[in-house]
């Protein structure tokens, strides 16, 4: 009978965290809800601490993972217990994930395995993260990944029995946007960077103000080209549409969302499963994200969001339709709000995870 689940990965509570495994880290801190009597411990990888923060930054990531793999093997036995490592498919934290996985070994307590992005295909092919990824998929009683790319490949490699659909948790706003109210106002969250689609959404939106003067557009988010996009903002008739707040805050976040009505997302490279699309798509907005993404695979095109090849011609197709159809921006945002929250959102994905850690412990009956 699973009792108690020890959650691991990095500690969302240092000063400038951001990024989608941080604020799902903290969103686990929510599950006691939906997997009600069994106990939750959080070890984190990072030590959040003056002592650390004054030591050299190299330092940092290595005396976190000590000291998480130190609190784990200090954890008092208990039956029923279920560690549930989250991580991301790259070369640099496996050698402490697998110290952490032979911790849990010794102690008789199955793992989750929760990878959140990278992919297998990208780790060096010189050197041993191949085969000491291969060594922690083996060790895993069940892999959390997210559909798309990551999971073909890992089911490639055989591991598809030991594989189910664990999401990006989310808490649930009661007060959605109503994305059919008003002009459109477009949204973007994510880098400011040449991949993203950035300037091709600039130029795009650049040309429909000219012909629909109301509509505007947020992009938040930091990068390379913030200074550059800053300057063509400057001498652009258009530019007072177009707002740049920067880098901004989890807490805050949610305030800016509210001005937004259809999200943005057309990136030039593999999106994943992206977060911004979870985030944007649950406060009600019609989301307009790259068909190059994991999301047609969950999600229904043309029914819970509308589909971008990564050009400045479609681009325009697509955000006129949104411009000139109110009624189906609201459509489309209502129907991706219930899909996330039957997939994503904590209440109800808690199920899926409470199903993830029970099929590990039985595994050890």
């Amino acid at each position: 009978m699973l009792r108690r689940v020890v959650i691991v990965g990095i500690t969302p509570y240092l000063q400038g965290r951001v990024g989608g495994v941080a604020s799902h880290m903290k969103n686990l801190e929510r599950l006691t809800g939906p997997i009600a009597g069994v106990e939750q411990k959080f070890v984190y990888t990072e030590i959040n601490s003056e002592w650390v923060a004054k030591a050299p930054f190299v330092f940092h990531r290595p005396l976190g993972m000590a000291n998480a793999v130190a609190r784990l093997a200090a954890l008092p036995s208990a039956p029923g217990t279920v560690v549930h490592l989250n991580t991301s498919l790259h070369a640099r934290p496996i050698g402490a994930y697998l110290a952490l996985m032979e911790v849990c070994r010794l102690r008789g307590w199955p793992v989750v395995l929760q990878v959140h992005g990278g992919r297998y295909r990208d780790l060096p092919t010189s050197g041993p993260a191949r085969a000491m990824w291969r060594r922690a998929f083996e060790g895993a009683g069940r892999m959390g990944i997210f559909p798309g790319p990551m999971w073909e490949e890992l089911s490639e490699l055989g591991y598809e029995d030991k594989m189910c659909r664990l999401y990006s948790l989310l808490p649930k706003t009661e007060s959605p946007v109503a994305a059919e109210e008003g002009p459109a106002r477009f949204f973007y969250l994510g880098r400011l960077v040449e991949s993203k689609g950035v300037l091709d959404l600039l130029e795009a939106f650049g040309q429909l103000h000219s012909e629909f003067p109301d509509i505007t557009l947020m992009m938040c988010g930091s990068g390379e080209l913030e200074g550059s996009i800053q300057e063509m903002l400057a001498e652009a008739p258009w530019g007072d549409a177009v707002s740049l707040p920067g880098f901004v805050p989890a807490e805050e976040l949610g305030g800016l969302m509210e001005q937004g009505n259809v999200f943005v997302l057309p990136s030039r490279f593999p999106e994943g499963f992206p977060l911004a699309y979870l985030e944007c798509g649950e406060r009600g907005m019609c989301p307009l994200v790259t068909e190059n993404s994991a999301i047609p695979i969950v999600f229904d095109e043309g029914v819970e969001f509308l589909a971008l090849q990564p050009t400045v011609s479609d681009l325009l197709t697509q955000m006129r339709i949104v411009i000139e159809d109110p009624a189906l921006r609201g459509k489309i945002g209502r129907a991706a709000r219930k899909a996330i929250h039957a997939n994503c959102v904590i209440d109800e994905a808690g199920k899926l995870y409470k199903s993830a850690f029970e099929e590990a412990l039985a595994q050890t009956a």
